[in-house]
């Protein structure tokens, strides 16, 4: 296959809702253990990441946006263990770090962003040395999104 496999693997409350007083019960080691069995990398929509990674918003009054492009922008010498995937179609996520820790693991951010996501935006997340793909227009396009992880981070799930 020539894209990461795509598990979805979650906990929600009866009402549906993802957080709350019932996740400290829900949430153990047992759920986290199994997670990294699966795979070394989570993916987590924009509000998720907000909620528990990135909260406030960016200010992007220190950046132009000049020469930037919407291209796949990836540092070099990335040789993490662990992947944190956002998919942020407008580019919202407010990363103070490259890395989100979650269960005693440093997990390396990645951007998934389309078109619709400011350029100066793009450039707040090279200077916090952040590697982001772009995939879309409008929408996030998943199959490319799904293609480049497995070709440029060599995530097989």
């Amino acid at each position: 296959m020539n894209r990461s496999k795509v598990i979805v693997h979650m906990y929600v409350s009866i009402d549906g809702k993802i957080d709350g007083d019932y996740s400290r019960a829900a949430s153990s080691s047992y759920y986290n253990d199994e997670l990294f069995k699966l795979s070394n990398a989570d993916a987590n929509g924009r509000m998720t990441i907000q909620m528990y990674a990135t909260p406030g918003e960016v200010d992007l009054m220190p950046y132009s946006g000049q020469g930037i492009k919407y291209e796949d922008w990836i540092p070099n010498n990335l040789n993490e263990k662990y992947w944190s995937i956002s998919f942020d179609r407008k580019g919202k996520c407010n990363w103070q770090s490259q890395y989100f820790p979650y269960t005693e693991r440093n997990m390396r951010a990645i951007e998934v962003v389309t078109e619709q996501a400011d350029k100066r935006y793009l450039e707040f997340l090279q200077k916090q040395n952040i590697p982001y793909l772009v995939c879309g227009k409008d929408d996030i396009n998943f199959e490319e999104a799904f293609t480049k992880l497995k070709e440029k981070f060599d995530l097989d799930t």
